[in-house]
């Protein structure tokens, strides 16, 4: 079995490893895991978080590893029943084939898939209690975002329409192995009560109008084969044509989704 000094990062796989026990201590607090918590972790690497976690009162814990080299060291785990390893590709994997019930998702998500895991992830909210996450500060930056700024974009708005967002605490690159050019943060993400939007929708206009951020999104909508009314709701809604996406708030976006999908000839 390798030891962890011997563990290479692939940038293939957008790894920099942890290696402070502080920082890990300080995201499994952000986690309130009790006895009954169904937990997963993605790229678990060496297996720092992993271990913590074990030491942490949760009912079980599996982790997703894709890279090889880890293995052996992953597996000696499993001497704790509550621990399974599934060797995949995160991506590829429902949250449904991995717990029948809710869960608690905590991880040190690789830079080059994250972003898209918690997009995979959206679409099965209803499984997950909460999200405690290390990703690339730019990332964080974009998830908590407001109207009129720069992060404000399509990540924020998908995920800020069903869940609430905080930004728990910086890390900054000393904390990793090899250390990242990038500053990181850790961020929780709770599932919003009562939030009814369709996904779908909700992506398809936002991405027709974050295709050109700085055009007005008149432009974009009149291209739209809408029904009557879309003036009315729009000025119902107060959005102007002349606005540009990033100065349309969530809940704006939100209802205009429901408007269009319903309008739509």
């Amino acid at each position: 079995m390798k030891s962890e000094s011997n563990f290479r990062a692939q940038k293939r796989f957008g790894q920099h490893f942890l290696t402070s026990n502080a920082i890990v201590k300080k995201m499994i607090s952000f986690c309130d895991l009790q006895p009954e918590d169904d937990v997963l972790e993605i790229g678990p690497g060496p297996g720092i978080l992993t271990k913590a976690l074990l030491s942490s009162p949760l009912n079980n814990l599996k982790s997703i590893e894709i890279d090889r080299q880890f293995w052996p060291t992953l597996e000696a785990l499993e001497a704790d029943k509550r621990f399974h390893l599934l060797k995949k590709d995160a991506l590829a994997v429902e949250l449904k084939d991995c717990f029948q019930g809710q869960i608690k998702i905590i991880a040190n998500l690789p830079y080059n898939i994250g972003s898209q895991l918690i997009i995979n992830w959206l679409e099965e909210i209803d499984q997950i209690k909460l999200m405690v996450l290390m990703l690339q500060k730019e990332v964080v930056d974009r998830i908590i975002g407001i109207p009129r700024t720069k992060a404000y974009g399509r990540l924020t708005i998908l995920i800020q329409s069903i869940c609430d967002v905080e930004r728990c605490f910086m890390v900054p690159p000393g904390n990793f192995s090899p250390p990242p050019k990038v500053d990181s943060a850790v961020i929780l993400i709770r599932p919003a009560i009562g939030r009814n939007v369709n996904l779908k929708a909700l992506a398809a206009l936002t991405h027709l109008l974050f295709q050109n951020r700085r055009k007005m999104i008149g432009k974009a909508l009149d291209r739209l084969n809408y029904g009557p009314g879309l003036d009315d709701q729009l000025e119902e809604l107060k959005i102007q044509k002349t606005m540009r996406p990033e100065e349309v708030s969530v809940e704006q976006f939100v209802a205009l989704s429901k408007f269009l999908e319903n309008n739509l000839r």
